[in-house]
């Protein structure tokens, strides 16, 4: 320690314990001594003739009264920190002399001045007060006081300030002036000490029961320039203000009551919550301290304050019950905020609430106006640092003004102003509508309305030309009759033998009865025989319904009963009898060479053009219509967008049954372009599929981002030239890893990466964003998914269906051409969801669950669902579906399903297990696989006494076992023996972040999945090149059956 910091023990008066609110300062402090936060400064300016020894005479006295002024802090070595007060001190006063400097540059060298000052911190070793005086001209000088807050509060500031002025005005007319006799901050710390901590703990634990999820504003992206304290302030007009004293006057409430409320339901909007939490700041004067209000300290407390309300409670009900609560706290506002937040639900390593509110009202300005003073002072500004995001600071001197003190790495200055902007909004809103219900408030400003409806959402096209896919497949077969349409394996078709295989096939269904709206299910693999399949149904008008090939027989059974299929194309069952009222229909028979029949039939853009079943809340998959307009719509769209024609090649890399690939059927085969589709099992072989792109000329793929990581890891990938082809890459079913498209970008610059989304009830995709490479950045900050795409609209929008402002997060509801028809056999879950559009006359409006938010560009950030609804690999999984099945097998009391990350941060599904017999994990599996697809199945079963639940009856999802603590491949563990078996186990086990590997083990009971497997295989790749394959590994799971 220099000699500066250390301490003469004869100049020490005493030793004081900190209170809990200075603990957490200096907490933050030793977090990071350079920062801002806590940083405080007080601005005055003086008027006559000014004695420069006569100022530093005065702040010495009041330094000497007051021996918080004389404070520094200590901490290392010491079991808690103390501050210890000086005998002797002097504060630190720097004098500059700007006289001669032209009064255009003195504001800026004053302001700079100040800034600096901040900006150095604050050493509370040596010196955590300090003053500056700046002369302007004779009889006019700048005051500025810097301090940190670990000393005092804010209305201590009066109190110092009253003292300087009566000292100076004294010594000025050379009159002595008495020291004062005060009572000391350490008889306030003797009471804290003292106080009642039952009573306290009792009344918080009560007051936060239940409160789960921290309140949180919605930033903007992480910048990434160092943190940034900024201030936006607001005067409120004298008429505002004699409107608010009226309205509380009338109401009988206070206008802190007012200005918590308000601030509380701002956030509620921006949360789209009921139950929200922020911090208050409270004077903390007890007046059980004797002579407290003259004392100069820390006494203010931070506490939380918590706004819970339901859909019927309005304005004036939620003030009255605010001002209650402030009036029945005031007996435990003293509880450390410490102690607060272990009685919330809150995760122990976040903080209780992000935003304050603070009002200060301390009488500076009063103060500053009485009389006999000496010098003139006039209050100039105030203003501190908090570790908050947001601090409302709200200022009641003359008037009413307000300051948002905010972090700029977290929030853009036009995002403070709209929240500026939507706090006065509310406040409005509030005095004019007491008996509004909050619920139905808006907070939206009439300029954001204008340009979410106006400028957002202008997406009108008109397409023009032909109206259905069947008419757009025609006209394609007379423009490239001979071009290759499909190719599958080494086996070509071109479109007039696309064509007429497609119709021999509708007229096929015509002969064995099925018309024209009939739904007709095709349980066929990936091939040509798929398309044929597809297009033959469309071109008879009827629906088609792709079902799964793995689809257990029991799903297939419900899907053609739910559906009221009246045929199945299949190659897979034969036999008429084995589903109810379906015809079993085979491709055999259809041959290229022969013309196709002639088809008096012109189906209309409203008709059903194909079913999708996708997973249920209900326990059953549910089945989405989609009409042939929407598919149109979306074909027109993308092709347009990316200029498709003949010449463009893509690849099928997904299920027919999901329409995921959809968007490289449509746009390829209605654009003229080429179809290449690869057996299924050779999806997840990253060197085949980029070989395949490589040599084929694959110019445009759709895949998710999950399989799109697979193939960039693929060894050769920088080297091998796979994408020099290849113009775009979309990548839609799940978030987008930034750092892949970055990857690619690097090797491939040429290629362009479209991000996608859209629900199955929207028609494949209904908004995009094509990644601007030249401005990444921003994009790797905030990976956006991009603007509503032609003829769709977006409206988001909170629990009470008003349109939220930019910035805000809400529920994403689309609307418009691509619209699914609705849920088949479903009228009441079609109605919840497909309802009547509030913004747009006679349309209707789809709430897809998922949340987001606008951004100021018009682009969309997507932040998650609000349910159960996940997606695994790409594929739209209700957790709910898996839990029913699991409660309908014997033994099985109670189950609950979540995902999670695994120690390899891949998502599994886990299943927890309530059952008072022992069940098998393999049984569980062979029961669930004969009920839902491979990718519902749950890689990890962990057996439980019973489901947590939280006091307010929900489950406690963060009582839930580790599953990564409950993967286990078997009870017994066999060594691997040899070095293949050892080093394949020393792969599984990097892979699935799994010790002690059995030999048997199934890579997939493991938490293994497809993408998983993919990065496995590329792993033995580097040992074993060419030795096995993806498929081998796949049919072959347990690693023993490798060395063979």
């Amino acid at each position: 320690m220099s000699d500066q910091r250390k301490l003469d023990m004869q100049n020490v008066e005493d030793i004081l314990a900190l209170t809990s609110m200075q603990e957490g300062i200096l907490f933050h402090y030793l977090s990071n001594p350079t920062s801002k936060q806590y940083s405080e400064q007080l601005c005055l300016n003086l008027y006559g003739e000014v004695d420069i020894e006569l100022i530093k005479k005065s702040w010495n006295f009041v330094a000497e009264t007051n021996e918080v002024l004389r404070a520094v802090f200590r901490w290392e070595g010491l079991r808690t920190p103390v501050q210890i007060i000086l005998k002797n001190f002097e504060v630190p006063l720097t004098f500059y002399d700007f006289s001669q400097t032209p009064a255009n540059e003195q504001n800026v060298l004053i302001k700079n001045i100040a800034e600096n000052d901040i900006d150095k911190g604050f050493d509370l070793l040596t010196e955590p007060f300090r003053v500056i005086l700046c002369m302007l001209e004779e009889n006019i000088y700048e005051m500025i006081i810097s301090y940190h807050h670990i000393l005092f509060d804010g209305w201590s500031n009066g109190i110092i300030i009253n003292e300087f002025i009566q000292v100076y005005s004294k010594f000025s007319k050379f009159i002595s002036y008495p020291k004062l006799i005060k009572p000391k901050f350490k008889e306030y710390l003797r009471w804290y000490n003292n106080r009642n901590k039952e009573s306290q703990s009792i009344y918080w634990n009560r007051y936060l029961k239940e409160f789960e999820e921290k309140t949180q504003l919605p930033v903007d992206e992480k910048c990434v320039k160092p943190d940034e304290i900024c201030n936006y302030n607001y005067i409120l007009s004298t008429e505002m203000v004699e409107k608010i004293n009226n309205f509380i006057n009338k109401n009988e409430i206070t206008l802190a009551s007012l200005i918590y409320t308000v601030w509380g339901i701002l956030l509620q909007k921006y949360n789209n919550v009921e139950d929200v939490i922020f911090g208050t700041t409270i004077s903390g004067r007890t007046q059980e301290v004797t002579g407290i209000d003259k004392m100069v300290g820390l006494f203010i407390n931070t506490i939380p304050l918590r706004l819970k309300t339901n859909k019927q409670d309005t304005v004036i009900e939620t003030l009255k019950s605010v001002n209650e609560v402030l009036i029945e706290r005031q007996e435990y506002q003293h509880t450390p905020l410490v102690e607060i937040k272990f009685y919330s639900g809150i995760n122990k390593n976040e903080s209780l609430f992000d935003s304050i509110v603070v009002i200060e009202n301390y009488p500076i300005e009063r103060i500053l106006d009485s009389k006999d003073k000496g010098i003139d002072i006039r209050f100039k500004s105030i203003f501190g640092f908090t570790n908050f995001y947001v601090t409302l600071r709200v200022m009641v001197f003359d008037g009413i003004k307000l300051e948002f003190v905010y972090n700029s790495s977290l929030f853009k200055s036009d995002t403070i102003e709209r929240l500026v902007n939507h706090y006065l909004k509310i406040l409005m809103e509030v005095i004019k509508k007491p008996d509004i219900c909050i619920y139905c408030l808006s907070m939206l400003l009439e300029s954001e309305e204008k340009m979410i409806l106006n400028d957002f959402n202008d997406t009108q096209v008109d397409f023009g030309g032909l109206k259905t896919i069947k008419e757009m497949f025609e006209e394609q077969v007379k423009l490239v009759p001979d071009c290759t349409a499909v190719v599958y394996q080494g086996e070509r078709i071109t479109y007039r033998m696309l064509d007429s295989l497609s119709k021999q096939l509708a007229q096929k269904l015509h002969n064995v009865g099925i018309i024209p709206g009939d739904t007709v299910g095709i349980l066929l693999d990936n091939s040509i025989n798929m398309i044929v399949g597809i297009l033959g149904v469309i071109v008879a008008g009827m629906t088609y319904l792709p079902i799964d090939i793995l689809s257990p027989k029991e799903r297939v059974t419900f899907i053609l009963k739910d559906s009221g299929a009246k045929a199945l194309i299949t190659n897979r069952y034969t036999d008429n009898s084995i589903f109810d009222n379906a015809i079993i229909i085979s491709m055999d028979g259809l041959n290229p060479k022969l013309p196709p029949p002639y088809l008096d039939l012109i189906p209309e853009p409203e008709n059903i053009v194909y079913i999708i079943y996708t997973s249920g809340t209900t326990g059953k998959p549910k089945g989405i219509a989609i009409k042939d307009e929407s598919l149109v719509n979306y074909t027109k769209w993308f092709s347009k967008s990316n200029k498709l024609t003949e010449k463009d090649k893509t690849i099928l890399l997904s299920s027919f049954c999901f329409d995921l690939g959809y968007t490289s059927i449509y746009p390829a085969l209605l654009s003229g372009g080429e179809l290449h589709i690869v057996p299924r099992e050779l999806y997840l072989d990253s060197n085949y599929i980029s070989n395949y792109i490589k040599e084929n000329n694959i110019t445009y793929v759709k895949l998710t981002p999950s399989l799109f990581s697979t193939l960039i890891s693929e060894m050769g990938f920088e080297t091998r030239e796979y994408f020099n082809n290849t113009r775009l890459i979309v990548l839609g079913g799940e978030k987008i890893d930034v750092s892949d498209v970055e990857k690619l970008n690097r090797i491939y610059p040429h290629v362009m990466v479209m991000n996608h989304y859209g629900p199955t009830e929207t028609t494949i995709g209904c908004i995009a964003k094509l990644i601007d490479f030249s401005n990444f950045e921003v994009f790797k900050r905030q990976p956006v998914i991009g603007k509503p795409i032609s003829n769709t609209q977006i409206f988001i929008v909170d629990n009470g269906l008003n349109l939220v402002p930019i910035g805000v997060p809400g529920e994403i509801c689309i609307s418009g051409i691509n619209l699914a028809k609705g849920y088949i056999s479903d009228e009441s879950l079609t109605n919840e969801k497909f309802m009547r559009n509030p913004f747009i006359c006679d349309d209707r409006l789809y709430r897809t669950g998922d949340i987001g938010r606008f951004l100021a560009s018009g682009d969309i950030e997507f932040l998650g669902r609000s349910d159960h609804q996940v997606k695994i690999r790409g594929f739209r999984v209700e957790l709910k579906e898996i839990e029913a099945k699991l409660k309908e097998y014997k033994c099985i009391k109670d189950a609950h399903v979540i995902v999670r990350e695994n120690k390899v941060k891949s998502k599994i599904v886990c299943a927890y297990i309530v059952s008072d017999l022992q069940i098998s994990k393999a049984d569980l599996k062979k029961y669930l696989s004969e009920l839902l697809p491979d990718y519902m199945i749950p890689s990890a079963f962990i057996f439980i006494d019973k489901i947590p639940l939280t006091p307010n009856g929900k489950v406690d999802i963060k009582s839930l076992p580790d599953p990564n603590n409950n993967i286990q491949n078997s009870e017994k563990y066999s060594v691997p023996v040899g070095e293949i078996e050892k080093r394949i186990e020393s792969i599984w086990s990097e892979i699935l972040g799994i010790d002690n590997i059995d030999v048997n083990g199934n890579f997939f009971d493991l938490g293994g999945n497809s993408i998983l497997l993919i990065n496995m295989h590329n792993k033995i790749e580097q040992y074993y090149p060419g030795r096995i394959s993806v498929t081998d590994i796949f049919l072959n799971r347990p690693y023993l059956n490798y060395q063979n």
